[in-house]
């Protein structure tokens, strides 16, 4: 069975995209992509050494559950960064060329995922390495992961609109995820915290994702199926949102991205 050519062609341009995106931030050198793979290798185990030698005893299996937390935000927060700011950065072939307009967000998106998933792969040797089992429960990590990556195309479509329309958008963007850092258990666990405050927490998707990922790696734990099914249907609710929002502005953007 072929498929459409409509289809293919739009896979190819959103492939051909994104792996040149993430080329150009790997300085598309071989020193480039292996800074890529040592640099987040360096910080865990600085996190590590901190946290067993520091903190030892004060939290059961602290270094894991922080360096889950950290990585996972990172992707949040730098890829729908990335992603927002898609149409600015390639207003040339915004402007110039003919294709659907939506896949300079997805593949913006798709270049950051990349390098997370390199990033998080590490993340998982490095917890074998320094002791916890592999656990059958890893098996769900593909649909946890799954869920933000779709929550970060949907929310990036959003924020694309926002910040060709707003000059300073991205500022705002940048803020609001540097307060969403200490919002979002990153560096502490829901466990240590009161049942009417992880109430509050968990109406951040993002702290649900971190704490379902860190149930799998790290505690043993299946996914809590009622908590992920809302939140995939959080996440789908967000990329259809977004997209309705996107094609209804993407006539506009030539203009918002030259003025």
């Amino acid at each position: 069975m072929t498929m459409p050519r409509g289809l293919e062609v739009y896979l190819t341009q959103l492939w051909e995209l994104a792996h040149s995106e993430w080329k150009l931030r790997q300085q598309s050198s071989f020193g480039g992509f292996l800074w890529t793979l040592l640099e987040p290798l360096l910080m865990y185990s600085v996190f590590y050494w901190l946290f067993t030698q520091w903190m030892r005893g004060t939290v059961q299996n602290y270094a894991s559950l922080l360096i889950i937390g950290v990585v996972l935000y990172g992707f949040f927060q730098g890829a729908t960064t990335y992603g927002m700011t898609a149409l600015l950065r390639r207003r040339g072939i915004l402007m110039n060329f003919i294709m659907r307009r939506e896949i300079l967000v997805f593949s913006s998106v798709l270049s950051v995922a990349m390098s997370f998933l390199l990033e998080f792969a590490i993340v998982l040797a490095f917890v074998a390495v320094i002791g916890r089992p592999l656990l059958t429960t890893w098996l769900f990590l593909p649909f946890i992961i799954g869920l933000e990556f779709v929550l970060v195309l949907g929310l990036s479509l959003h924020l694309s609109v926002l910040a060709t329309r707003y000059s300073d958008f991205e500022r705002i963007w940048r803020i609001l995820t540097t307060a969403g850092f200490f919002l979002t258990p990153v560096f502490y666990s829901l466990d240590v915290m009161s049942e009417s405050r992880r109430r509050w927490i968990r109406l951040n998707p993002v702290a649900q994702i971190i704490e379902l990922t860190r149930d799998c790696v790290v505690r043993g734990l299946a996914p809590d199926w009622n908590r992920a099914g809302i939140l995939l249907l959080l996440c789908c609710a967000l990329v259809m949102t977004g997209y309705m929002l996107f094609k209804r502005y993407e006539r506009r953007f030539s203009d918002y991205v030259s003025a």
